[in-house]
């Protein structure tokens, strides 16, 4: 009993309880003592499958002439508590060859029909229990692909709340088509309860509601502690490109005349007769000034449009993106 309290997990049960059935000297007399005093399904069953893995031929067939055995895996097999207790049993009184006149005895319907009947019912809950599994595991697959559309929205949003959430992951079930495992398949329904009651689905959609909640407040706060700031920047962006803009628009207004100066104090060292070359390349820098001066007019007129447009939109930009997170935060 030690070590099947120190087992993990139904696997490591069934691994123990086989190794004791195929050990030199299997503890039969401890299985028949569990069969006799303990309830606990699980046990009950590993200890029925581990009479039937016993590989000794002298104590398989000690164990197909006792009575006292026929008679606790007859009862278990007609009465036990579940189809698993009742499944076992019966496979096990086929499996070791019990005496068809005493088994006769104890039943009116032959062991293997009660297991054939059984395992038919077992394998639409097999069924069941796996489109239900697909069906969530599908849904969760969804979220978590929703989960990574919303860090290339926002990254700030998700790893300050999204990356905090307390979504369960689904144990990966790979399971051996073999009915000692049903074990492990109830305790995966044991612990989703996928098949009773969807309470996975629904702490998937709490949790999902609890993160809007979150997201919700993360851009309230956003929107009160730091838009202002980041308006307040814009502005500034704003106030400095007009100043770029009224400098570069009196340098196109004063650029011709200031060139024409520089060509005049220029050529006057040269020569006597500078006049005469004096408007044709004063008026050739004049233009080039005049060209300069325009573009950068234009773009400082494209970034006052384009801060202004940023400091309009803002607002509307923040609600719609919250939008679409609260929308992927649905299932």
């Amino acid at each position: 009993m030690n070590a099947f309290e120190q087992c993990q997990n139904a696997g490591e049960q069934i691994d123990l309880f086989e190794a004791l059935a195929t050990s030199y000297e299997p503890p039969t007399g401890a299985f028949v003592e569990i069969l006799t005093n303990i309830k606990l399904e699980r046990l009950i069953v590993l200890t029925i499958d581990a009479f039937g893995k016993i590989k000794d031929a002298d104590i398989r067939e000690r164990l197909k002439q006792s009575e006292d055995l026929l008679a606790i895996l007859s009862e278990q097999a007609q009465s036990g508590k579940t189809d698993s207790i009742r499944l076992s049993a019966a496979r096990t009184i086929v499996t070791l060859g019990f005496d068809y006149i005493a088994v006769s005895r104890y039943f009116s319907e032959d062991p293997q029909q009660i297991a054939d009947r059984i395992m038919r019912d077992k394998s639409k809950e097999k069924g069941l229990f796996y489109a239900k599994y697909n069906e969530v595991r599908d849904l969760k697959s969804k979220l978590d692909r929703q989960l990574e559309q919303i860090k290339s929205i926002n990254s700030d949003v998700y790893y300050s709340v999204i990356a905090n959430n307390n979504f369960k992951d689904i144990p990966s079930v790979n399971i051996v088509d073999d009915d000692e495992y049903d074990l492990i398949i109830n305790d995966y329904v044991q612990s989703l309860n996928i098949l009773q009651d969807n309470d996975y689905v629904q702490s998937l959609r709490y949790e999902c509601s609890r993160l809007q909640g979150e997201v919700t407040k993360f851009y309230k706060d956003y929107k009160e502690n730091q838009l202002t700031t980041i308006l307040a920047t814009i502005d500034d962006k704003i106030a400095r490109e007009y100043a770029i803009l009224k400098k570069a628009k009196l340098a196109k207004i004063i650029s011709p005349l200031a060139s024409l100066i520089i060509v005049f104090l220029i050529l006057s060292l040269w020569s006597n007769w500078f006049i005469i070359f004096f408007y044709f390349p004063g008026g050739i820098l004049g233009i080039i000034a005049i060209k300069i001066y325009e573009r950068k007019i234009k773009s400082a007129e494209k970034n006052i449009e384009e801060a202004e447009n940023q400091k309009s939109n803002e607002p509307y930009r923040l609600d719609d993106e919250e939008q679409k997170i609260l929308s992927l935060l649905s299932i």
